[in-house]
């Protein structure tokens, strides 16, 4: 599976994963636990542009929380039904020392978590 691949590359320092125009259910859990495992990554790209998003966002947050050396994180949520919890999200940004840009983007989606729990990050 893709996070397995993921978390076998220590040394990746860039990762730009786009999941445009799709229905995303499955196994978020395990990419954000291959993210974690990739103490090099730098950048981080994650595109859910118009998507169905049902799955594990935690454990995205989770993953990012882990990445010390993490300076360039895009998340995009355009035009996106959003149902995990963000709060990990912002808590996984909050544990990124490095982090010097971070890309956030929201636009015409529509969102059940509670999205000030980002900025508590």
């Amino acid at each position: 599976a893709i996070g397995e691949g993921i978390g076998r590359c220590p040394q990746l320092g860039t990762l730009i994963l786009l999941f445009q125009s799709t229905k995303v259910t499955g196994d978020l859990a395990a990419i954000g636990e291959g993210i974690g495992r990739c103490p090099q990554l730098g950048t981080l790209g994650l595109d859910f542009n118009s998507t169905k998003v049902t799955g594990d966002l935690a454990a995205i947050g989770e993953g990012i929380g882990r990445c010390p050396q993490l300076g360039h994180l895009n998340l995009i949520f355009s035009s996106t039904k959003v149902t995990g919890d963000l709060a990990a999200i912002g808590e996984g940004i909050g544990r990124c020392p490095q982090l010097g840009t971070l890309i956030l983007l929201f636009q015409s989606t529509k969102v059940t978590g509670d999205l000030a729990a980002i900025g508590e990050g």
